[in-house]
């Protein structure tokens, strides 16, 4: 006896098609059943597999997007940090700001 050829793929609603017994004999149900019962096995431990892998990657995916939060945060700071080093260069190198008889290292 052959076995049924199940589809591959089936839209959300489509039921699966069930195959019914060639021969009146019991061994080919149980034979069947069993292959069901099988497949029906491996399909849930695929499942549980796959839940616990798209759990692995929300938890990479959450631990990357905080990464990138704290690197960000510490680009703004040195940004920040930077731009103050540049004000305080700027009004110390300023030389005409300062009056002309005075040196260069007094202030009044």
């Amino acid at each position: 006896m052959q076995e049924p050829e199940l589809p591959i793929s089936r839209s959300p609603g489509q039921a699966a098609p069930v195959a019914a017994p060639r021969s009146a004999g019991g061994g080919d149900a149980a034979r069947l059943g069993q292959d069901l019962e099988r497949r029906l096995s491996q399909l849930e431990t695929r499942l549980t597999e796959e839940a616990e892998a798209r759990e692995k990657l929300e938890r990479q995916v959450a631990a990357q997007s905080e990464e990138l939060r704290v690197q960000r945060a510490a680009i703004a700071r040195t940004q920040r940090a930077l731009r103050g080093l540049t004000r305080s260069e700027e009004e110390a190198t300023e030389p005409a700001l300062r009056e002309p008889g005075k040196p260069a290292g007094s202030r009044a």
